[in-house]
């Protein structure tokens, strides 16, 4: 038979370091995961953050916001796949 296994762990916990949790309302951990860098580039405010703890999940990451509102995502994981996404 297939193995049949479950973990169960806190959502907050599971999402932490996830691009999904910074785009949430609370951002628990941030600081404490990330150092985080805003750097203005043109009207954008580009904030690039690199992983603090050992094994992260995303090794670094760049939003690009527009005012409020997100333009693009790069995400760089810890096997060195990169993902870009553009928003519209």
């Amino acid at each position: 038979p297939d193995l049949e296994q479950v973990t169960i762990k806190p959502q907050t916990k599971a999402m932490r370091g996830t691009p999904a949790s910074f785009l949430s309302s609370s951002n628990e951990g941030l600081l404490e995961d990330f150092s985080v860098n805003m750097q203005p580039k043109g009207q954008e405010e580009v904030y690039q953050l690199e992983a603090k703890t050992p094994q992260p999940t995303f090794v670094r990451m760049m939003l690009s916001f527009k005012g409020n509102e997100l333009q693009s995502m790069f995400l760089e994981d810890q096997l060195g796949q990169k993902i870009n996404v553009v928003l519209n």
